[in-house]
């Protein structure tokens, strides 16, 4: 039954390898802080000029939602939250492009796989 649970996306920050998965939780949480759907706070990490603080924000709320969902029922987690000032420090110059592209990945997997056989895909109604 392990294999079933996502694992997301791994991305090591400060020396330590995490994992980005775009929980209901986090989705939510990200959308509440935002203010705005969660394609259009995704589309901030292609605009130069909003990219940085985007980055800020969906890091902070899905490495605080690993260490949370890691220590959901008691379970042992040696992983601490982090503040918006730390996820500043774990970002470089170095990483930012990593950091964007495994944040941008595990929003990816996230969507479904355009089905080939799909019926709906081309017209948007099924043939009858």
């Amino acid at each position: 039954m392990g294999a079933l649970r996502p694992t997301g996306v791994p991305l090591v920050l400060d020396g330590m390898e995490r994992h980005l998965l775009f929980t209901l939780n986090a989705i939510d949480e990200i959308q509440e802080r935002s203010g705005a759907p969660l394609e259009e706070v995704m589309g901030g990490l292609t605009d130069i000029e909003t990219a940085e603080d985007t980055l800020r924000l969906v890091l902070l709320v899905l490495l605080n939602d690993e260490v949370e969902r890691l220590s959901y029922k008691g379970r042992t987690c040696d992983l601490e939250l982090v503040d918006e000032k730390q996820i500043g420090w774990m970002l470089t110059r170095q990483n930012l492009i990593g950091a964007v592209t495994a944040t941008l990945r595990a929003y990816g997997s996230g969507l479904p796989e355009p089905d080939d056989d799909d019926p709906n895909r081309e017209g948007g109604r099924q043939e009858e």
